[in-house]
């Protein structure tokens, strides 16, 4: 048997740091106990393929993949996360252990030190497994400090992308063994894995992957569709619904004016008629609007707010006639930002609760104002207000609601902006530029 020491300070070592750093990448939530285990039998195995290796002379390379494999069935079975987090975890961990690999190789190449040489000289063999943990610490370390975490990522997209991520990092990994150990081909029998069987296996994934990006697209474009459909089919309920209030009230307003008639207050029933017919100038124009997926959605939020008992009126001084947005981009925006103000009115112990929304324009903006009277927003968080995961909500918010909208606004090539006072309120500006149409 070789050295143990190289088993004891470099294999079991070096086995532990990759599970760690594979785990972190992921944002895999495993026991200490169980990646210590899988370390130490990776490190175990690890040391026994050397040994392998050296005294029958395996073609070299072959100990990359079956230690790679042993530790996918380690993490799989061991930390019992699926299949697919498995493989994605250790490959890309692996890829990484090659490129630290790949530093004192060449520079023994450059050396002319015979690659038996190295691989029977402990000294030289740990300079590998050196540099490796060298480049896999502070991958790991920039993780831990930046929370930079690669299943964030794909949590956030569609599940088709796993798919296509598992073959781009897998043709990465065949393409860095590649550039590594193709140069030994020519100077040593050792390695007998042939070129043209690791091309084809290159090419093979690249058509793999390329027809998972294109599925992947068309069910995005599918996805999409069928969340805007959805949207479309909850406006319209909302709507109807919003209709049969309308005429529950109408039919109040009726009763009520019939009540002060006969009762002879003929003022009252002539200032309830000038309030209802200002109310009904509102209304109407809101209605007139010329995007009615707009309209639906106002008069959804409408019954929104009296059901949290939140007066909410309009102010419209525009018909928004060459302005277009579409289904998803009016939830996107308006959705949150109208929202927002609700949840701090639900939430404060104030008696008047007041939403106004403003629609002008001028020769250059169309200008939708959400303008609430709830408490004005503290100086030192008003510059983090769009800021990816800020939230004032705690535990009942995400952060990414402004985030969403000001994305969202700046895809049309608009401005979302903030200003308070206290004569004022709380005013969210979206300014939606013109389209000139001859």
């Amino acid at each position: 048997m070789g050295d143990i020491r190289l088993l004891l300070l470099l294999h079991i070592p070096e086995a532990i740091l990759v599970v760690f750093v594979g785990m972190n990448l992921f944002n895999i939530k495993a026991k200490l106990r169980d990646i210590l285990l899988v370390g130490f039998v990776q490190g175990l195995l690890v040391y026994l393929v050397r040994e392998i290796y050296i005294n029958y002379k395996i073609p070299f390379g072959t100990h990359t993949f079956v230690t790679l494999l042993t530790l996918i069935l380690l993490i799989r079975y061991i930390i019992k996360i699926d299949w697919g987090l498995s493989i994605i975890s250790t490959v890309s961990v692996e890829s990484l252990v090659l490129i630290g690999a790949s530093f004192p190789l060449k520079l023994s190449e450059f050396l002319n030190i015979p690659l038996e040489k190295q691989f029977q000289n402990p000294i030289l063999f740990a300079s590998i497994g050196l540099t490796e943990n060298i480049v896999v610490f502070l991958v790991g370390l920039i993780c831990v400090l930046t929370g930079f975490k690669i299943k964030n990522i794909l949590t956030e997209t569609n599940k088709g992308f796993v798919n296509v991520f598992i073959f781009v990092i897998l043709q990465a990994f065949f393409n860095i063994y590649l550039s590594i150990y193709n140069q030994y081909y020519r100077e040593s029998n050792l390695f007998e894995i042939t070129n043209t069987v690791l091309i084809w296996v290159n090419i093979t994934i690249a058509f793999i992957t390329v027809y998972l990006v294109v599925s992947l697209f068309k069910l995005m474009k599918m996805a999409k569709q069928q969340e805007m459909e959805l949207i479309i089919q909850k406006n319209n309920e909302h709507l109807v619904e919003s209709l049969r209030m309308l005429r529950h009230d109408f039919n109040n307003h009726i009763t009520v004016l019939n009540g002060l008639i006969q009762l002879g207050k003929q003022e009252d029933a002539k200032n309830y008629i000038k309030s209802l017919a200002t109310e009904m100038r509102s209304f109407n124009k809101l209605t007139s609007l010329k995007q009615q997926d707009l309209v639906a959605f106002f008069i959804n939020k409408m019954r929104q707010a009296e059901d949290n008992g939140i007066e909410m009126k309009f102010n419209i001084e525009s018909n928004l006639y060459n302005f277009f947005i579409s289904v998803d981009k009016i939830s996107k925006i308006f959705g949150n930002i109208i929202d927002n103000a609700f949840y701090k009115l639900k939430n404060k112990g104030q008696t008047e609760k007041r939403v106004l929304v403003e629609i002008t324009e001028d020769l250059e903006n169309y200008y939708f104002a959400v303008i609430d009277n709830g408490s004005l927003v503290p100086d030192e968080i008003t510059q983090r207000l769009f800021e990816r995961g800020f939230t004032t909500k705690g535990a009942d918010g995400s952060g990414r609601g402004l985030y969403i909208a000001k994305t969202a606004v700046d895809q049309m090539n608009g401005r979302l902006y903030f200003e308070q006072s206290l004569e004022q309120g709380v005013r969210f500006i979206c300014a939606f530029p013109i389209s000139k149409k001859e």
